[in-house]
């Protein structure tokens, strides 16, 4: 590829890793699944070597990690504070039609209010149902943490492999 054509390709590809890498703490859009899209497209497009899939591997790990501890993190806490199998299936159900109905930010209090209706009609206990959500909520926290740290790891990554391509060393 030629100097032009490359650099627009970089910016471009950056500049939709940046996006995803912002949108991270919110859980609204997959991005640490579109940082490895983006990533598999750039080595797709600029050929394989040894760096290529080594960071490729690397950010699949980072990728398939980073969108189970979601669901561990928040469904775990929840789960950890006596929640039902039943009331995480709600939440999940909450959150798709919330984000159907109010996106893109409708998935999140689609969730909680989803799993909060679910613990009170099966438990009858107003108490036991704001601790299932609050504890789901601690999870989001973590969650989103852990997702900026990660979609944070690959975004070096990826500019670090543009980078050592620059310099002519891959």
């Amino acid at each position: 590829m030629d100097n032009i054509p490359l650099f627009i390709f970089q910016v471009f590809c950056s500049a939709i890793i940046i996006g995803a890498w912002l949108t991270l703490p919110l859980m609204i859009i997959p991005g640490a699944t579109i940082i490895w899209g983006v990533t598999v497209l750039y080595v797709v497009v600029t050929g394989f070597n040894e760096a290529s899939i080594a960071i490729l591997i690397f950010q699949t790990i980072l990728m398939f990690l980073t969108n189970a501890l979601d669901n561990f993190l928040m469904g775990g806490a929840a789960k950890a504070q006596g929640a039902s199998w039943w009331s995480l299936a709600a939440a999940v159900l909450g959150a798709l039609i919330g984000s159907a109905v109010l996106p893109p930010l409708g998935g999140i209090p689609g969730g909680f209010l989803a799993l909060f209706v679910a613990e009170l009609v099966q438990k009858g206990d107003l108490d036991h149902a704001w601790k299932s959500v609050k504890a789901m909520m601690t999870g989001f926290g973590w969650a989103s943490v852990t997702r900026l740290v990660a979609g944070s790891i690959m975004l070096f990554w990826f500019a670090a492999y543009i980078f050592i391509q620059l310099r002519g060393w891959v």
